[in-house]
This record gives structure tokens, C-alpha cells and sequence, in this order.
């Protein structure tokens, strides 16, 4: 019997995702002091209130905007102690995250080394490592982590800044798959100390960074 062909879409994105992404948007181009209110943009955005207050929430919660009163916002002005802090937590668990994955995924896992192979060029790498390492809590905090604004690349040379964090990436996933939990961790080390620095001098540069979201190895502007 013919059940017909599976349905591959992709499933539908979630409104208060969209809400995210469309402020996110929003505030990219907008000025530091930007100031967010719920009602005006889910009227701008044509959505109901409840994805547009969801993404408001996240975004205070991610430190990328604070609240003001009632329902307005303001957009926050990154500082290289964000920056700077941001990243020591990620060196606490993605180094731990990278060993675990070469102890726990074996050779002959082809599925999980092509993820991560596939992966390699863009800052999803992290999230596919966290959730490989078989630690369910420590992918969720890497998950978290890795999709911050705080880890966001704005300015320089994209694709430069790609090939550059996928060659990294790269080495991370051999040493995987000759379950090297040393160098594994030695080496998300180095890397994620590379992007702190490119990170910190990025908002330290007069006129480049001012206020912006800046780090992270995706390769693209997604600054705030």
C-alpha cells in the first residue's frame, strides 16, 4: 500500500519567535536609547500583543533591552564587560561539552560527525555540540548561551570571519572523531578565547562598535 510521499516541510515558525527575529531587525538600525513599547510595535508588526510581549521578555531576560515602565523598553548599550562576561561562562561549559562529545560519540556515529561537519560554518556548531555531548542540562545552557545577542558577529570581513571560525570548527570535530577529549577541550578553548578577543576589540573601536552586539562566528552583521 502507497501512503504517498512524507511531508518534509519545514514546520511553521512560531509567532513569538517571529516577534524575535522582527525586532531584532528593528533594532540593528536602530540608535542606542532605542525605546520599544508593546503595543506600538505589534500594531507595526501586525501581530496580537502575546508573541510581541514573549519577545520583549526574551530580550530583557538576554540582557539585550531593559524595562522602563509598564510596557515600554529601552534598548541597552553593550559594554565590554558584557562582552567579557558573556564569554567567561561560555569557556566554564563548552571546552566541557566539546571532551564529552569526543568520549560519547563513537567513530562510527556517522550522523552526529556529519551534523557537526555541516555545522561548521555557522555559530549553530555550538548548539549541535552541546546537544551531541549527551548531557542534556549542558546542551541546554550551550543552547542558551550560543544563541545570545551578546555572541552575534557585527563588522569585518564575513567571509573571511567565516572561513576562518570554520577552520576552527573543523579541528574541533577531528578531534572528535579521533576522541581526543584533550585536545577537543583545548581547542573549543582557543576558539572561544579567539572570538572573545575579535569580540572585545570590535566594540572598542571607535565608530564600529559603539552599543553593538558584537562577537561570534556566523559570519554575517547582526549587530544591535
Amino acid at each position: 500500500m502507497n501512503a504517498g510521499p512524507l511531508n518534509s516541510a519545514a514546520p511553521p515558525v512560531p509567532l513569538a519567535e517571529q516577534a524575535y527575529r522582527m525586532v531584532m531587525e528593528r533594532l540593528a538600525s536602530g540608535p542606542p536609547g532605542q525605546r520599544l513599547v508593546e503595543q506600538e510595535l505589534a500594531d507595526a508588526l501586525a501581530m496580537s500583543r502575546t508573541p510581541v510581549r514573549e519577545a520583549l521578555r526574551r530580550l530583557a531576560a538576554e540582557g539585550v533591552i531593559r524595562r522602563t515602565s509598564g510596557r515600554s523598553y529601552v534598548r541597552r548599550e553593550v559594554n565590554l564587560r558584557d562582552v567579557s562576561d558573556h564569554y567567561d561562562l561560555r569557556l566554564l561549559f563548552e571546552p566541557e561539552a566539546a571532551a564529552l562529545c569526543a568520549l560519547r560519540v563513537p567513530p562510527c556515529d556517522a550522523e552526529a560527525i556529519r551534523e557537526m561537519e555541516e555545522s561548521a560554518g555557522c555559530a549553530d556548531f555550538h548548539r549541535v555540540v552541546g546537544t551531541a555531548c549527551g548531557n542534556g542540562a549542558l546542551g541546554l545552557v550551550i543552547e542558551i548561551l550560543s544563541a545570545s545577542p551578546l555572541g552575534r558577529p557585527v563588522g569585518g570581513d564575513a567571509l573571511a570571519l567565516t572561513e576562518a571560525r570554520r577552520s576552527e570548527h573543523l579541528r574541533i570535530v577531528d578531534a572528535v572523531r579521533s576522541r581526543n577529549a584533550g585536545a577537543a577541550a583545548t581547542v573549543m578553548h582557543e576558539h572561544l578565547e579567539d572570538l572573545r578577543a575579535e569580540a572585545l576589540g570590535t566594540l572598542a573601536t571607535p565608530g564600529r562598535g559603539r552599543g553593538r552586539i558584537v562577537g561570534g562566528c556566523g559570519g554575517r552583521e547582526e549587530g544591535i
